[in-house]
């Protein structure tokens, strides 16, 4: 956030005040619950994590969509 003038730079927020997309990106990131997973052979492991001090129900939906003619 200290762009001095109009220019490349490592500010994530423009010059006059426009946000750049690594803004978003860190507003996305430093959300307070989060999501991840990987993959481990043919299972899919799911884990999320919260900031915030009470709980959180969420749903979730998981499409699979085969690309190839290889066996899922």
């Amino acid at each position: 956030m200290n762009d001095i003038w109009q220019g490349p730079s490592w500010s994530s927020i423009e010059y006059g005040g426009r946000w750049k997309p690594l803004h978003y990106v860190i507003k996305r990131v430093y959300q307070p619950v989060a999501l991840s997973w990987y993959e481990s052979g043919n299972v899919l492991n799911l884990f999320s994590a919260s900031d915030l001090l009470h709980d959180v129900s969420a749903e979730l939906s998981i499409f699979v969509i085969k690309l190839d003619n290889e066996g899922i």
